[in-house]
């Protein structure tokens, strides 16, 4: 037969279903084990047959042969005992093991007598020691109060070759029992290799199905399933699909027609959903843009209202009765509150466009949160809250922006204080590793839990009927969460229903000159930017004592506005923590032309490679860097700079 016959014999009829396939694999796999039980028959029925010869029979048969052997020569023993040494008790040993030699004997009978050659050596033994008995044992016995020890000795010889008989014919008695196990264990054995090599021939039989199997199945079904498969990435990848059925079953070439129409009409959905996108992301756009516009312009008009309000209520254009005083002040009042809204619909409508810019200059994070503390203390005193404000024991700064730091603080303890019926308001700052937290704790109503992530969305508000008794719009918390994210912080929420509420502001530590904390550069800047606070410690003394200003932060986006904020002389950046985020921020900081033109070293604990091929540094310094090294290096950048600037 030639091999492209062969071929076309292995492959499954092309109109078969799968369900077809699959009945005529499991009949083949059904006729291999019927064949493989009913060759396995004989030899199983053999190798019980065997077992239980060997557990009825020959392991009884074994017992007792040496049982009997055991006794008979313990009772010669015993016999020798009481004959010669006088001792009661080896008498009545004697009858003991004769009576359980009996007994063996007894046994044994029925086992040997479908074996003559058993039954022959089981007679002879019965035989010679019956002669044993009565040639010696016997009238030793009945004359042993009578006769003399010398009489007794001299009877010995005839009682050893008595006995010595008996020895033998046990002997060939145990002999012949142990042949007959030794061949009824060979027929076991012989059973069991039988079936040893019937099921390795039957398991060979069986792989060679399975892989015929596998073969067709793998012509049938996986080919077509590799084609659907690609269907499916060309799908997901939004690539043309491939509209031609592959060969295969019925079944798979249907699944192939449905897959194909559900992905053209997934294609045109994505088509027609990317379009809705586009116009939503346009219309969210010219939404942001009005509500910027129409926010400042509202703005400037309400500003002139209560500049002109306030003019008024001041007698400036006349005395004025008590009745109007209360209604200036009543239209003041809401003039803010309507003030302060369009300045929140601002503020949001400038976060979603993406057009609000924060700032990045050193921002004493203590000193606004006490002047925060200190503006609403007076509402705190009218409500009777205890208002408490726990600083940091050291100098607690940020490179952020004031304005947005002091917005967010503001409105957390504005919340804080005009939530909390009774109780207390505290207010802590603290320095936590690499981040600074300032926590706003409250013994207000709580955060309901399905609030809690809510609360800092746009509009919505926790707990609505407080939030609509005392005024609020829903913004500050949303704009607030953004502006920290701007700043590269984040503000987390803790809070138990009745218990009150946990507001934690972080950003990123910063350590700066005491000159810069106080608002003045009086050295030129050294910027430094490590996920390690202890290095920024070190690296702001050994500036100091250099004669440099020194800003330091833990964030590599931080550090990026900072070094377009404020230009500095240098810029330090530690790569041994976080490799591929110092990577990544010597690259933005030669890409972008704020920063193109500053001097960044690179700090790190072994080889200078560790920055990358595609990082490029002006200078290296090994960590820990020796002050010595240090002052050289920032000195020669320092007289650099002077040199630019005179040439220029």
């Amino acid at each position: 037969m030639s091999g492209a016959a062969a071929g076309r014999r292995l492959r499954w009829p092309g109109s078969a279903s799968i369900g077809q396939r699959l009945a005529g694999g499991l009949l083949l796999l059904v006729g291999v084990l019927i064949l493989n039980l009913v060759a396995a028959v004989p030899p199983l029925t053999e190798m019980q047959a065997a077992n239980g010869q060997l557990q009825h029979h020959d392991l009884p048969l074994q017992t007792a042969t040496d049982g009997l052997v055991t006794h008979l020569l313990d009772a010669q023993t015993a016999l020798g005992a009481a004959l010669l040494a006088g001792r009661g008790g080896a008498l009545a040993t004697v009858h003991r093991d004769l009576a359980a030699a009996a007994a063996d004997q007894s046994a044994l009978t029925p086992l040997a007598a479908g074996h003559p050659a058993l039954r022959s050596d089981l007679a002879r033994l019965r035989a010679r020691t019956t002669s044993w008995e009565r040639g010696y044992l016997g009238p030793q016995l009945s004359s042993r109060t009578t006769t003399s020890l010398a009489q007794r000795v001299a009877a010995l010889p005839t009682g050893d070759r008595l006995f010595q008989q008996v020895d033998v014919a046990a002997g060939q008695l145990k002999r012949a029992a142990a042949a007959q196990v030794s061949a009824d264990l060979s027929q076991a054995a012989s059973a069991q290799l039988e079936i040893f090599i019937l099921v390795l021939l039957t398991s060979v039989i069986g792989c060679v199905v399975a892989g015929t199997l596998i073969v067709l199945t793998a012509r049938s079904v996986l080919r077509p399933l590799t084609t659907l498969g690609q269907m499916a990435r060309d799908l997901g990848e939004d690539r043309p699909i491939r509209l031609d059925a592959p060969r295969g079953t019925p079944e798979l070439r249907e699944l192939h027609a449905n897959l194909t129409a559900a992905g053209l009409h997934i294609q045109e959905q994505q088509a027609r959903l990317a379009d809705s996108n586009a116009e939503l992301a346009r219309a969210v756009q010219v939404k942001s843009e009005f509500l910027a516009t129409m926010s400042h312009e509202l703005r400037t008009p309400l500003n002139v209202i209560l500049g002109f309000t306030e003019l008024i209520r001041t007698g400036a254009a006349g005395a004025i009765p008590d009745t109007a005083q209360e209604h200036l002040d009543r239209v003041i009042r809401n003039g803010r509150i309507l003030l302060a809204l369009i300045s929140d619909i601002l503020d949001l409508s400038k976060l979603e466009a993406g057009r609000m810019e924060v700032g990045c200059v050193v921002t004493a994070v203590d000193a606004i949160v006490a002047q925060v503390v200190s503006d609403a203390r007076s509402v705190a005193d009218r409500k009777g809250l205890v208002l408490d404000l726990h600083p940091c024991q050291e100098p607690a700064a940020a490179l952020a922006d004031p304005r947005a730091v002091t917005q967010v603080l503001t409105n957390l303890v504005g919340n804080a204080v005009k939530f909390t019926e009774a109780g207390s308001v505290t207010v802590s700052i603290r320095a936590s590793g690499a981040w600074l937290s300032v926590d706003i704790v409250d013994t207000g109503p709580g955060i309901a839990e399905a609030d809690r992530e809510t609360v800092f969305d746009a509009f919505r508000r926790g707990g609505a009927s407080i939030h609509d008794e005392l005024g609020s719009t829903g913004l500050g918390l949303a704009i607030s969460r953004r502006l920290v994210g701007l700043m590269s912080g984040r503000i987390d929420l803790e809070s138990q229903v009745g218990f009150g509420s946990r507001f934690t502001v972080e950003l990123p530590l910063a350590r700066v000159s005491p000159s810069l904390r106080a608002g003045r550069q009086e050295q030129p800047l050294i910027l430094g930017v490590a996920q390690d606070p202890s290095a920024l410690g070190r690296w702001e003394a050994q500036a100091t004592i250099t004669g440099f200003d020194f800003a330091g932060t833990t964030d590599g986006p931080t550090g990026l506005r900072a070094a377009a904020a404020l230009r500095p002389a240098v810029v330090l950046v530690l790569a041994d923590l976080d490799r591929e985020e110092a990577e990544r921020l010597l690259d933005q900081l030669q890409a972008q032309p704020a920063t193109q033109g500053l001097a960044v070293l690179l700090v790190t604990g072994g080889d200078p490679s560790v920055a990358g091929p595609g990082a490029e540094a002006d200078g290296f310094l090994r960590r820990p860097v020796p002050e010595p090294a240090l002052r050289t290096v920032l000195l020669q950048h320092r007289r650099s700079r002077a040199a630019a600037r005179a040439a220029s």
